[in-house]
């Protein structure tokens, strides 16, 4: 049977027969691995030749929620993050590189709730299945990191992101009052390479196929739900069938990817003109066709990466653990190969990549979760994680609105064949509950299961109630703003009249004294021409006047520079003179100095000394005066 024909005849097996409920199959692994049955989004995802839109490249959406140290012997303090802008930081301290960024869409961290989360990562994809748009919602980490929390978890306190999907397609559709839709599901598990519908066992290692349409796991069921409970009992029953084991690091410990896949096909519920006029042609049987929309969401619960010597897993756990982490590794090497834009992806290396084709750079809107822990000791497997979140946020999908041509003769057909189907399905459930015991089990389980999903269903009205009140609360507050600024905005429009009165007058009486001051520029103009012309006068007669003086000026100097010149050569001629006579009666001195010490001195007695001196005398005298 392939999975992406709404309508078929299922098998589907009695829902509580074989094992009763176990208050683990709700647990952080196992709801999550249900909703790993997105995987099957990537393969199953049809990409019709007719499309309503053309895609337009959009990148895939990375989130990144951490979990607290939750045990004795975890230490925290690996991560550092910012969840305004999406920075995150790991720490390795004993590693070569000890310290490494990231930036992602979001940082989710501790305390943030699982509204928070469905808000931020996933409240757009499913708007946009509702659309037409294929959607998918990847959770990836290590083993306990918190994936099955996140995706599949059915505590009233912490519902998970599949119900609240599944919540909002029914809650959209119900409030939707011009389209009829229709929601079916499929649930499976790819085990060690083989794919395997949990809500038909019997069927095991279902093959991948591939036409016109896209990729799809043929012979997997596809059964209509109508109401949230419908889904959440589909949900716990593949859950029964998934397969977990306890390793060291998570006694509950999904072996498997899951992958979950809700169709929702909308169509109008009044034709057209067109359509009208159509179903009323003769040659058409009253047979009409529309077209209507496919949106496709996928939640893929992956199973968790591990190391042997951590899990401390042998033989068969062994296996599968390799098994895993091979599928994980082809994952990423598809993801690398996409976002380095390589020719050649290896998606038919691996069941896994090959489901999750579409998802990764084709048709679908795509939103991966890492799951991390803040805790030191699982430092390396965390980076791993990041570095994988890295290597997807560079990949880049082309999602497009799918549409298709329905016959509404021909769904009517198929509903009914679904209905009588139903009916034998029933048959069969009462008929494998043959002892009272059976029947007792079975009613048990059931009433446990109905009371567990009037919990989840009471949790999520009373959260959508919470949301419709503080909606109602911020339009009352808005209208009370609003009918405030009606107010504000009269008197706002009053003074604006009398401004503009205002404006006017201040115009007119800006418009008469720019007049006035046309006027007085004018008329200052005239009066600084003429005052130019009247300086322009004066400076030519000053500077003649300045050039006659500057003549006579120039005539004087040169005449008492020439008598300067005269007088100053006679006082040279002068001087000369004088030197001449100074010098020669210098000569003549030394001359005479000179016979006076070069005479010798005479010694006589009496008068005739007397008389020889004053004759000595008497010469020298007259030598001076010569």
């Amino acid at each position: 049977m392939n999975s992406r024909i709404p309508g078929r005849p299922i098998s589907t097996p009695s829902p509580l027969v074989g094992s009763s409920l176990d208050e683990g199959a709700f647990s952080e692994r196992g709801l999550l691995e249900r909703n790993s049955g997105s995987v099957m989004l990537r393969s199953s995802m049809p990409t019709p030749p007719k499309s309503k839109h053309e895609g337009e490249i959009e990148k895939v959406k990375v989130y990144a929620r951490i979990r607290p140290a939750l045990r004795d012997d975890e230490t925290p303090g690996a991560l550092v993050w910012s969840e305004d802008d999406g920075q995150l930081t790991i720490f390795r301290p004993e590693a070569p590189v000890p310290q490494s960024d990231f930036v992602f869409d979001k940082v989710l961290g501790p305390g943030a709730s699982q509204a928070d989360v469905y808000a931020a990562a996933v409240s757009d994809v499913v708007a946009d299945v509702l659309r037409g748009y294929n959607g998918t919602i990847l959770a990836y980490g290590q083993t306990g990191a918190g994936k099955t929390y996140t995706l599949g978890n059915t505590a009233p306190d912490a519902i998970g992101m599949i119900p609240r999907a599944a919540a909002e397609l029914f809650s959209a559709a119900a409030r939707d009052a011009l389209h009829m839709y229709r929601i079916t599901m499929s649930y499976i598990q790819i085990y060690m390479e083989m794919i395997q519908d949990l809500l038909n066992p019997a069927a095991d290692n279902l093959p991948i196929r591939e036409d016109a349409g896209g990729v799809f796991v043929a012979g997997a069921c596809e059964v209509q739900v109508t109401s949230l409970e419908e889904c959440l009992h589909y949900l716990e029953l593949g859950e029964q069938n998934r397969v977990f084991a306890f390793t060291h690091l998570n006694a509950h410990s999904s072996r498997s990817h899951a992958v979950v896949m809700l169709t929702a096909v909308k169509s109008r519920k009044y034709l057209n003109n067109e359509e009208r006029a159509q179903a009323e042609a003769p040659d058409q049987d009253g047979v009409v066709t529309q077209r209507v929309t496919v949106g496709k969401l996928y939640m893929v619960d992956l199973a968790g990466s591990e190391r042997l010597k951590k899990s401390k897993s042998v033989g068969l756990r062994a296996t599968e653990a390799r098994s895993i982490n091979l599928s994980l590794t082809m994952l990423g090497m598809c993801i690398s190969a996409r976002a380095q834009d390589s020719p050649h992806v290896p998606f038919r290396d691996s069941k896994l990549t090959r489901l999750l084709q579409e998802s990764l750079g084709g048709n679908a809107k795509t939103s991966l979760i890492l799951c991390l822990s803040d805790v030191r000791q699982h430092a390396d497997e965390s980076l791993q994680s990041l570095q994988f979140g890295a290597r997807a946020s560079r990949v880049c999908n082309k999602p497009v609105v799918n549409e298709r041509l329905q016959m509404r003769q021909l769904t009517a057909e198929l509903l009914a064949a679904l209905e009588e189907g139903n009916e034998r399905t029933n048959g069969l459930e009462q008929a494998l509950s043959q002892t009272k015991e059976e029947r007792d089990a079975l009613q048990a389980a059931l009433a446990r299961e109905r009371a567990r999903t009037a919990a989840i269903v009471d949790a999520l009205r009373a959260e959508a109630q919470a949301k419709d009140e503080q909606a109602a609360a911020k339009l009352a507050e808005q209208a009370e703003l609003l009918s405030e600024h009606v107010q504000q905005l009269g008197q706002v429009q009053q003074q604006q009249g009398q401004l503009e009165l205002e404006v006017a007058k201040l115009r007119a009486e800006q418009h008469v004294r720019e007049e006035f001051h046309r006027k007085e520029v004018a008329e200052l103009q005239q009066r600084l021409a003429e005052l130019h012309a009247a300086a322009a006068a004066e400076r030519r007669a000053m500077e003649a006047e300045a050039r006659s003086q500057h003549a006579r000026l120039t005539a004087a100097a040169q005449q008492q520079t020439a008598a300067l010149s005269s007088q100053l050569a006679q006082e040279r001629a002068a001087a000369r003179e004088h030197a001449a006579s100074i010098h020669l009666a210098l000569t003549r001195l030394q001359r005479a100095l000179g016979e006076l010490v070069s005479m010798p001195p005479s010694v006589e007695d009496g008068g005739g000394g007397s008389s020889g001196g004053g004759n000595a005398s008497g010469s020298h005298a007259r030598s001076y005066a010569e």
